[in-house]
């Protein structure tokens, strides 16, 4: 996995999370929202694009192993105005997931 500091917060424990759907989950690449997130997922093969559902848990919208197929669903997703602060927020991330460090 690659290492980098959570977004989220931590469990009452002060452990993370390994449940995608969790707050508290270990491997959140960055907040997109108020409502939206990006994540690695579990098995470490692509990132994840997810919205908060009214429960709190989280549910996943998009799985992409490309910064271009990314970039292109959070302008669906997000509209123009805030896929361009998205954008922003994820303009370190390899072209490929895996390709390199963020």
């Amino acid at each position: 996995m690659t290492e980098h500091t959570p977004a989220g917060p931590t469990l009452a424990t002060g452990q993370l999370c390994m449940a995608e759907t969790d707050d508290a989950y270990a491997h959140i690449v960055a907040k997109l929202s108020e409502n939206h997130r990006l994540i690695e997922c579990s098995d470490g093969l692509q990132w994840i694009v997810q919205r908060r559902r009214p429960s709190g848990r989280w549910l996943s919208l998009g799985y992409f192993r490309t910064r271009d197929g990314l970039f292109a669903h959070l302008a669906r997703l997000l509209g123009a105005d805030l896929a361009k602060v998205a954008g922003d927020i994820l303009a370190d991330l390899p072209e490929r997931y895996r390709e390199g460090t963020y």
